[in-house]
């Protein structure tokens, strides 16, 4: 259980935090270049809103990981659980959004999930 709760604050701390400013980066310049009005080197306020979005999904998404890793011992049902939710989240954000969003949505879906195999790869210090 000591595993998951610091799986849970990689997750929700620094993975969230350096994801979402990479994705707000690129959305804001996509955002940017996108604008028929806007100034081109004004991409402070896109970026700042976008990456406050990403980062509360990113911690929603850190939840729900946590909330699997309970639920499931086995690392693989959790995985599938995991992706069948980022499927569905992926798919709708397709659908109602944007495809870039969606690919952004997936992402975060992949990368946690390949997070989450290195973390478990590694041995626990206390075996030691």
């Amino acid at each position: 259980m000591e595993k998951l709760k610091q799986e849970f604050l990689l997750h929700a701390f620094v993975m969230s935090f350096v994801l979402s400013g990479v994705l707000a980066a690129i959305g804001a310049a996509i955002e940017v270049n996108q604008s028929e009005f806007g100034n081109r080197d004004d991409w402070f306020i896109p970026f700042v809103v976008l990456w406050l979005f990403q980062y509360v999904f990113n911690l929603a998404v850190s939840l729900l990981n946590y909330g699997l890793g309970r639920k499931f011992k086995s690392l693989g049902f959790r995985l599938a659980a995991f992706h069948a939710v980022g499927l569905s989240a992926a798919g709708a954000a397709w659908v109602c959004l944007d495809g870039i969003i969606a690919l952004a949505v997936f992402s975060t879906f992949v990368l946690f999930s390949l997070a989450t195999v290195i973390f478990h790869r590694i041995p626990s210090r206390s075996h030691s």
